[in-house]
């Protein structure tokens, strides 16, 4: 049956990822071709959900037209993966008119591959649980330079299966992923994006696009930028000034207090029924944050067990808090998640810090917003920058970013634009990086340094019965 694994060039956001592996247990096939004067070259390169080389092949054909020869190259890999009984495929291409000819019936593809096209159409179908996908050149590179590589170096008859040689390292530099095949690998992706102010209907819309656009990718942790929901207020000073409060800053507050949500309520209901039942509330805002947030608790800072690892979050500036970090550390966080509003390059300082502080994966998710995502003027004014700004000035520049254990960067930093960030996690780094380095286990010294934290609910109010009352007055 022939379904759309992942992502399309006309997806509702960019990427900034390279290739991916497929799901568990799965495989991916990537296809290309190079062009010669006297004919082409296709080949393709399977990989496992490790990451792992399965095989490659390359053959000559004869025609030197790109699309053709993109379109035999596909051509090619279903008839070997029929010939050798493989299923859980998918077959992934930087051909966008074959692709989009493969996916959709009423797509005109170019009349050179009409026929090719429905023949890879009738082969695919026959490949159980199989799927094609457009991949960009980036995430189909190395199929590309095998195919170049395997041109230059002279394979110039047609052969019935031909698994090349390796070439110079730079083909497969990016199949060596260095995981182990023992650990769980967990597919995770940033979203960088801006809200829809003053909407949180259509934010919460947006969300959910978001979320099936990473799932579809196969991502099964998503991480949202601080304040996606209600709006992250930059550049508001809601009317205050010390000893006063003008009426349009209030009117201000009450628009921006009318987006907000209710925990519990149908808004979370429904990110619930996108996402999962985990929650953290922040616990220190920041700055001017503080007349519009409240605080959060003890309570609100646990480290979830789910099937995919342990989950914690601290939110902006929370992650400056040493102690803080601490108690997550050693609640045996594996999976540090950072939603953020700070786009400033010194935020990847203390993102990397925190992943080998902790020897954990750290995901950071911010807004990319432009001036024009926000109200016009006079209904919000940008305090004190208002006049400088233009409807495309970049108001928040994202910095998204996924860090391994070990201090890597495995995704990002973002600073061009919206995108969907993603990585897959290979959680036996986590045991690699705490065998040098344990913050809250070998590296720890609780006879000379402790922390006590309370992890109960404080409530403003303290109600006590009549009972407790009397009984406490004749004692």
């Amino acid at each position: 049956m022939l379904s759309k694994s992942d992502k399309s060039p006309s997806s509702y956001l960019k990427e900034d990822i390279h290739w991916m592996r497929p799901v568990r247990n799965g495989i991916k096939l990537n296809c290309d071709a190079a062009v010669g004067v006297d004919g082409s070259v296709v080949a393709g390169i399977a990989r496992d959900w490790r990451g792992s080389l399965v095989f490659a092949f390359a053959f000559k054909v004869n025609t030197n037209l790109p699309v053709q020869a993109e379109a035999e190259a596909l051509r090619m890999a279903a008839s070997i993966v029929i010939e050798h009984n493989l299923h859980s495929v998918c077959l992934e291409s930087d051909c966008k008119s074959c692709i989009d000819g493969l996916l959709d019936s009423n797509t005109a593809v170019p009349w050179q591959i009409v026929n090719l096209v429905k023949e890879i159409k009738a082969l695919v179908q026959c490949i159980p649980t199989a799927s094609v996908n457009w991949a960009p050149r980036r995430a189909n590179m190395a199929a590309h330079t095998l195919a170049r590589w395997s041109l230059e170096n002279g394979l110039s008859t047609k052969k019935d299966m031909a698994l090349v040689p390796t070439p110079p390292g730079p083909l497969f530099a990016e199949v060596d992923m260095g995981t182990d095949s023992s650990a769980p690998m967990v597919r995770a992706t940033v979203v960088q994006a801006s809200t829809i102010f003053y909407d949180t209907p259509a934010t919460l819309d947006k969300a959910e696009r978001l979320l099936a656009e990473a799932a579809g990718y196969g991502s099964q942790l998503v991480v949202f930028p601080e304040a996606f929901v209600g709006g992250y207020p930059r550049g508001s000073n809601f009317g205050v000034s010390i000893g006063n409060r003008t009426a349009k800053g209030k009117e201000e507050f009450r628009k921006y207090h009318a987006s907000a949500i209710d925990v519990p309520g149908p808004e979370v209901d429904r990110i619930a029924a996108m996402a999962g039942k985990y929650k953290h509330r922040k616990v220190m805002p920041t700055s001017l944050e503080r007349i519009i947030w409240g605080f959060g608790d003890g309570s609100t800072i646990p480290v979830y067990e789910t099937p995919i690892g342990k989950i914690g979050a601290a939110i902006c500036w929370e992650n400056r808090m040493p102690l803080l970090r601490t108690a997550m550390y050693a609640k045996g966080v594996e999976i540090y998640c950072a939603p953020t509003a700070d786009a400033r390059e010194v935020w990847q300082a203390s993102m990397t810090h925190i992943a080998l502080e902790g020897g954990c994966f750290v995901l950071s998710a911010n807004q990319f917003c432009r001036r024009k995502d926000y109200p016009p003027p006079p209904e919000y004014v940008f305090s004190g920058t208002e006049e400088d700004l233009t409807p495309d000035s970049v108001v928040c520049a994202g910095g998204s970013v996924i860090i391994s254990p070990s201090g890597t960067v495995l995704a990002g930093p973002n600073y061009d634009g919206e995108a969907l960030i993603s990585a897959d996690l290979d959680l036996g780094e986590i045991a690699r990086a705490k065998f040098d380095f344990d913050v809250v286990g070998h590296y720890s010294r609780p006879e000379v340094l402790s922390l006590i934290v309370r992890d109960h609910p404080t409530k403003p109010v303290t109600f006590t019965s009549t009972a407790e009352k009397t009984e406490g007055s004749h004692k």
